[in-house]
């Protein structure tokens, strides 16, 4: 996704100067396809490059400036694509921006406000009652609830993360000893998921789940879908259709 950059400078900058960006672990950059656009103040010559150094995390906008810029100067550029967005909504480190004259020299610096991004929606939660039981759910009728998690590959789950899911106020758990033996995952790490319900027996909380050495790349988790099964649901006592149930996926430091 792009990313826009404005900065006022306090020093002139330096004919064939540089901008650099330095970025925090969590934003994801993927050199190979790092693009750029000037908007203010920046060469629009075809002199200009971008290149990327792993090691300090920087990325350099090279021969950013056709001339002497006095101070003070807006600036402004976006990185158009080759970043991607945090896994989570855990308030991240600031980016930090430097002009640099010709032997890299830092000239002026800023950095951003911390930043936090707002959670991906779960795109569907497919909801099944009594999915032990071969016949029809009936009312007053404690049972299994299966619960279809659609994601999406295309939003990773960071290992370590946890799911929380929330009853509907229409459904009960009579007894969580029994929810807590009887629920289990599939399609995830199911081996070691461990399940727990709140003391109030509205929340249910599946942790172990995510485990890093379970994870398909060895990095992250990234599922079309995955199912978490509830035991020891109590039906409702009317035969209108259930309310919904609220589910999160957690990091380790409970963002979404």
């Amino acid at each position: 996704m792009p990313y826009e950059f404005s900065f006022e400078t306090k020093n002139p900058t330096f004919v064939s100067g540089d901008i650099a960006i330095i970025v925090p672990a969590e934003i994801t950059v993927d050199s190979s396809n790092l693009t750029f656009t000037p908007l203010a103040s920046v060469s629009l010559t075809n002199t200009i490059t971008i290149s990327w150094i792993e090691a300090t995390r920087t990325i350099f906008i090279n021969n950013a400036f056709d001339d002497a810029i006095p101070a003070p100067t807006q600036v402004r550029f976006t990185i158009d694509s080759g970043l991607s967005n945090s896994y989570s909504t855990d308030p991240i480190t600031p980016i930090i921006v430097q002009t640099l004259d010709p032997d890299g020299e830092i000239i002026d610096e800023g950095s951003s406000e911390a930043i936090e991004f707002t959670a991906n929606e779960i795109a569907a939660i497919e909801a099944t009652a009594c999915a032990d039981k071969n016949t029809a759910s009936t009312t007053q009728e404690i049972c299994t609830y299966r619960l279809k998690f659609k994601m999406g590959a295309a939003y990773p789950i960071l290992s370590g993360s946890s799911i929380q899911i929330e009853l509907p106020d229409d459904l009960e758990i009579p007894d969580k000893e029994v929810t807590e033996a009887g629920s289990y995952t599939d399609g995830v790490a199911d081996l070691t998921a461990e399940i727990h319900v709140s003391n109030d027996k509205r929340t249910v909380y599946i942790g172990g789940c995510f485990v890093q050495s379970s994870a398909p790349n060895g990095i992250d988790w990234r599922q079309d879908s995955f199912s978490v099964y509830i035991a020891g649901i109590l039906t409702p006592r009317s035969t209108a259709p259930t309310l919904s149930f609220k589910a999160k996926i957690l990091t380790s430091t409970n963002y979404i």
